[in-house]
């Protein structure tokens, strides 16, 4: 059905951008900033309108695949659907993996076939961070390869595949750098969307990672999507006049010069990146570590198709 009238708490979408959610197979919206109700109930919103339309073939969070289930934003999107397939396409914490292997009780074969492959990561995580052997590495990913192939369920595999991706960023980071990092996400996001045809898949991360062009990690997941699905893609991003967090001891208050002129709804506005003035303006991107330090410059209409706008965002 064309030009179906999606809406997000209470706002009428343009219909311009509900054309391309009709026709777009790969639709990305992204964050500023993690951690956000706001942003995380905009998305979940996101979702919700899609499948009244649409069959949702993967929805991809920005979390390690193991613990994807735990994560806010999953329950909020399970809760919708619970036959959704949401997968977490974050690599690089090893040891984390390795712990829900010794945790899940449920597969009781798991964690001694890991802690074969792993023997001194219970007692030593930074053995494996710094100092193994380039090497080494290649026999840990040949003995999981193997893992892979012996034990197809899907628990199993699940496992097996995210600590492959851990320790394919660790082998590779120190030669290559983070960047390492959006490569894998590519390829495990891509792995998955290229095994459908009909469905729609929504990615969901950070703007850092998600956005079309970012000077400061140029060859991003977004930049990848970019260049294989460019005719399929639609790439929202986010950005806000001022960032809000309560921590244990103050509140953390960070304004800028609006990138809109005009009264911004508190739910947010959609906007066409077309409409921003050209150049390169400041946004935020910023990552977990929640630093206000760094300003940063992006080329809006460059890096994005459309520009979810809030006049402030939260984080509790």
């Amino acid at each position: 059905m064309l030009g179906y009238q999606f809406h997000l708490k209470g706002q009428t979408i343009p219909n311009e951008l509900n054309l391309e959610l009709v026709r777009k197979k790969v639709i990305v919206f992204c964050e500023c900033i993690h951690g956000s109700e706001q942003l995380s109930n905009a998305q979940t919103s996101l979702v919700n309108e899609i499948l009244k339309q649409h069959q949702i073939g993967g929805i991809f969070l920005e979390y390690n695949n193991v613990y994807v289930k735990q994560s806010h934003i999953y329950k909020k999107l399970h809760s919708l659907d619970s036959t959704l397939a949401i997968h977490g396409y974050n690599p690089g914490n090893l040891y984390a993996t390795y712990k829900y292997a010794k945790n899940d009780t449920s597969n009781k074969r798991l964690y001694p076939l890991v802690a074969a492959i792993f023997p001194q990561l219970d007692s030593n995580e930074g053995f494996y961070w710094y100092q193994i052997h380039p090497n080494n590495y290649d026999s840990i990913i040949t003995q999981l390869h193997s893992l892979n192939h012996q034990f197809p369920s899907p628990a199993y595999r699940k496992v097996f595949n995210q600590l492959l991706m851990d320790v394919t960023y660790l082998k590779f980071r120190r030669f290559l750098g983070d960047g390492i990092r959006d490569s894998l996400m590519f390829d495990f996001i891509s792995g998955k969307i290229d095994t459908e045809t009909n469905e729609k898949f929504i990615i969901l991360g950070h703007c850092g990672h998600l956005s079309k062009k970012n000077p400061y990690l140029p060859n991003n997941v977004g930049s990848y999507l970019e260049s294989k699905y460019r005719n399929d893609l639609l790439i929202i991003g986010n950005d806000s006049k001022s960032i809000q967090m309560f921590t244990k001891n103050n509140i953390q208050y960070h304004e800028k010069k609006p990138l809109v002129s005009g009264i911004i709804p508190v739910e947010g506005i959609f906007i066409p990146s077309k409409e921003i003035k050209k150049g390169k303006r400041e946004t935020y991107l910023i990552g977990s570590n929640y630093s206000f330090k760094k300003h940063h410059k992006l080329n809006i209409p460059k890096s994005y198709d459309w520009i979810f706008y809030l006049p402030t965002i939260t984080i509790p």
